[in-house]
């Protein structure tokens, strides 16, 4: 794994909320840089001057979907290396096998405890 220091977090999500918990997750366990953002929009933003060690994507937002996003950092040779985490509350059979077709490292559901979170990002951080 990098050294805590040097992991940027790039956080796709909607919900405020929801943001601020995985920030203050990320940071108990991890000390890293995470820089939140509210849409996908937001996030080409960020990534025109910037590469994060890691994405968690939300898959439910009212622009632009997680998953199209994925499809489309997937397609641009900037971005499609990137290592992405989807957060959903909506994990089905489904959804998953076509998020692994777009080579996720993992997913959360939403509704997890920081323990599981922490242990999942863990795993996905010693592969960086």
């Amino acid at each position: 794994m990098q050294d805590s220091c040097h992991i940027t977090v790039l956080l796709v999500d909607d919900n405020e909320l929801y943001r601020k918990f995985l920030n203050k997750v990320l940071n108990k366990a991890f000390n890293c840089v995470v820089i939140e953002v509210g849409d996908p929009k937001e996030a080409s933003e960020w990534l025109k001057e910037n590469m994060p060690s890691l994405i968690i994507l939300d898959m439910e937002m009212p622009i632009m979907d997680g998953y199209t996003y994925l499809k489309i950092l997937r397609d641009n040779d900037k971005t499609k290396d990137i290592p992405v985490v989807v957060c959903t509350s909506l994990a089905s059979v489904d959804l998953v096998v076509r998020l692994v077709k777009l080579k996720i490292m993992d997913y959360i559901e939403k509704r997890t405890d920081p323990k599981i979170i922490t242990e999942k990002l863990y795993k996905v951080l010693n592969q960086l």
